[in-house]
């Protein structure tokens, strides 16, 4: 459902929405570090004693989801995902399928 809202437009409409700000948790204050339920990819911190009970990235996932699929794994295992607010990243969206040298 919440890549659904995000589609239809209604997580831009109602980006304080618990409900519709789920894809992007634009309910959730930047500044607080939080649980959640998928953490992306683009800058993720496990633990090594959490790979080896959950395993690696699941190679069926060439690109895309395999965050979400390990961020499942890690909640199916009884462990949390944590949002940690005393850091800061500059990730450049699309440069993997970026088509220019």
């Amino acid at each position: 459902m919440a890549a659904f809202y995000k589609m239809s437009g209604l997580a831009s409409l109602f980006p304080g929405s618990k409900k519709f700000g789920q894809y992007h948790l634009t309910y959730l204050d930047k500044n607080q570090t939080q649980e959640v339920d998928v953490l992306s990819g683009a800058f993720m911190l496990l633990r090594k004693s959490v790979l080896d009970n959950i395993g690696l990235l699941d190679e069926t996932f060439f690109m895309y989801g395999e965050d979400i699929d390990l961020s499942y794994r890690i909640k199916k295992e009884g462990f949390k995902n944590f949002y940690f607010a005393d850091t800061k990243i500059i990730h450049f969206k699309g440069e993997s399928t970026k088509k220019d040298p």
